[in-house]
């Protein structure tokens, strides 16, 4: 379990592990993006000494981006340019695995950015730190609800089969528990909307992108991630 535990920081987070390769589980997932989410917290307490709001927003954004290695910014710029661009499955999965980034992902990856930045700055003081705890969390968790209710769209293997055609509904229920009593100690009845918003657009997207492409790739899994963690921030702010 503990070597489980390390292989999946490992793979979803730039964090140095001492298990370099190892079988990786998704009831792990929200726990891992909770890790991010801890070192956010103490990177806002460390900068908010010395400072200004938006300068640390700022760097928060970038220690996210370093910590979680742009792993799933990666899989959402390629997920855009290949939906954006591409009218049949088989282009836009040919798109998704180019290894250059099109000028719609790039100008998505723009967008997205400032989106978090300009959501993160208009969180009020008081819930700044739980926002940086749980949008990472909740993240992750919402992949692992698209991953349960997709199949893997390309004929070949490759990263995101493990993570679409072996885990199903029981294995989101199992990774909820986590989540869902966080969110209900931190925010009370705003956890539980903001459970709603999560899952409403996860369901959405998953939909969408499957009737394109008949199933989810780790590319789409990573678009799901960084969508998510804009909508809890937009949700906080509205909330």
């Amino acid at each position: 379990m503990i070597r489980e535990f390390i292989a999946t920081v490992g793979f979803l987070t730039h964090i140095p592990t001492a298990v370099k390769k190892g079988p990786k589980t998704v009831f792990f997932f929200p726990i891992v993006g909770m890790l991010l989410g801890g070192i956010l917290v103490l990177s806002n307490l460390a900068l908010s000494i010395i400072l200004p709001r938006i300068l640390v927003d700022l760097l928060l954004i970038i220690v996210l981006i370093v910590m979680a290695g742009a792993f799933h910014l990666d899989g959402f710029a390629d997920s855009v340019d290949g939906l954006y661009v591409g009218r049949s499955k088989e282009t836009i999965l040919r798109i998704m695995r180019d290894t250059q980034i099109g000028s719609m992902g790039v100008v998505a990856l723009i967008c997205l950015l400032g989106l978090k930045l300009a959501a993160l700055y208009q969180i009020p003081e008081i819930y700044k730190n739980i926002s940086l705890l749980i949008m990472p969390m909740v993240g992750r968790w919402m992949i692992v609800l698209s991953g349960a209710i997709s199949t893997y769209a390309r004929a070949e293997g490759g990263l995101g089969e493990a993570f679409t055609n072996k885990v199903g509904l029981r294995d989101f229920i199992l990774t909820s528990f986590f989540p869902v009593i966080l969110l209900l100690w931190l925010l009370k009845i705003k956890g539980i909307v903001l459970m709603l918003l999560a899952i409403f657009f996860t369901l959405g997207i998953t939909e969408y992108i499957k009737k394109k492409i008949d199933g989810m790739t780790g590319d789409t899994l990573g678009l799901i991630n960084e969508i998510i963690e804009v909508i809890v921030l937009l949700g906080v702010v509205i909330i």
